[in-house]
């Protein structure tokens, strides 16, 4: 008779395998989404700290510009070699981010004909607008009087602007929430369905829902329009 050995080992059936890979792919399936979310707060963490610095920016810039913050219109490359052309907002307050990579959401993954979108967020044009008599002008910090709701940037939908556009703005309700550019939809909202906003006051609010009483564009009253 042949006596197996007792520290012979069991091998797995192919069912007991099959188990085991099941319970791994269950196991993945809850967990994936859990490290994609975990991963994308981070990154919203991160485009929030760049726009708090933006906005920390615009403060300094306005302390040295008589209370008015970057005149903003057109597009414009980052230092443009055409000295005929004016300066994108972004570059203006540059002395006081000195980067350029603050401009560039982390979660911002636009693409066009192989050119990486660089700059991710808008400046609030607006109040100044309307205020000028709906011509381009500087808003003016004085003027502002519901700082704490009154928007001053944020992300913005790279898709509607040109990749190498420095100087993103635009009506500001426009580029909040699914606001729309003519026909064209905005979608901003790259943050698990929110959007990072940039104040006057310098706070920075991921906002999914909008209220149109949670915010304003205009100097001097509540509105969202």
């Amino acid at each position: 008779m042949i006596m197996l050995s007792p520290n012979r080992k069991k091998a797995f059936t192919l069912i007991e395998l099959l188990v085991v890979i099941a319970i791994i792919a269950i196991l993945a399936a809850i967990l994936f989404p859990v490290f994609g979310r975990a991963r994308e707060n981070a990154r919203a963490t991160s485009c929030s700290s760049n726009l708090k610095q933006i906005g920390l920016a615009f403060l300094q810039y306005t302390q040295d510009y008589d209370e008015t913050y970057p005149l903003a219109g057109g597009t414009l490359k980052f230092k443009d070699p055409d000295p005929t052309k004016p300066r994108s907002w972004m570059e203006q307050i540059f002395p006081y981010t000195k980067s350029e990579q603050l401009y560039k959401c982390p979660s911002d993954t636009f693409s066009n004909n192989g050119i990486d979108s660089k700059y991710s967020y808008f400046m609030s044009a607006r109040a100044a607008y309307i205020s000028a008599g709906n011509v381009a002008a500087a808003t003016r910090e004085v003027s502002i009087q519901f700082p704490s709701l009154f928007v001053t940037g944020g992300d913005a939908d790279s898709s509607i602007f040109d990749v190498e556009d420095a100087d993103k703005d635009d009506y500001s309700n426009n580029l909040m929430g699914s606001g729309v550019n003519g026909t064209k939809p905005y979608d901003s909202k790259r943050h698990l369905g929110g959007q990072n906003i940039l104040f006057a006051d310098g706070h920075v609010k991921k906002m999914v829902n909008f209220n149109p009483q949670g915010f304003t564009f205009r100097y001097d009253t509540i509105s969202g329009w």
